[in-house]
């Protein structure tokens, strides 16, 4: 069951981030593709365990919940990276922001990646009670 979840998560996130890097050409550099595929395919793994079967089955697994919960964080993760426009500053204080910038955003991936890993295990272990 485990491992089955685990391929449907995978091929979610394999899904939207082809989809997202090749039809939409909106993700370009190689460490925004994988932090991509990490927190869809994490979040879709995550919502699968949790959110009450829907759909049709396949192998055993409801495969509904884990696509629409992958398209939704594709999509939230797409809008968050459209809202942060660039603004013209002195070159100096460019590198300064783009540091607090890679800072900040390496911080939130790692509360994100430990926040999915939690539910995950959270999620298995409630359905062995």
């Amino acid at each position: 069951m485990i491992f089955a979840e685990l391929v449907f998560s995978l091929s979610v996130a394999l899904l939207f981030t082809i989809i997202f890097t090749v039809v939409v050409r909106r993700i370009r550099s190689k460490q925004r593709v994988l932090v991509f595929f990490t927190i869809v395919f994490l979040a879709a793994w995550a919502g699968g365990i949790w959110i009450t079967p829907a759909g049709p089955a396949f192998l055993g697994i409801y495969w509904l919940s884990f696509l629409v919960i992958g398209l939704l964080f594709a999509l939230l993760f797409e809008m968050i990276a459209g809202l942060s426009r660039p603004r013209p500053l002195p070159e100096k204080d460019v590198k300064q922001e783009a540091e607090e910038v890679q800072t900040e955003l390496s911080v939130s991936f790692f509360i994100l990646f430990i926040a999915f890993i939690v539910l995950i295990v959270l999620g298995y272990i409630h359905r062995l009670k």
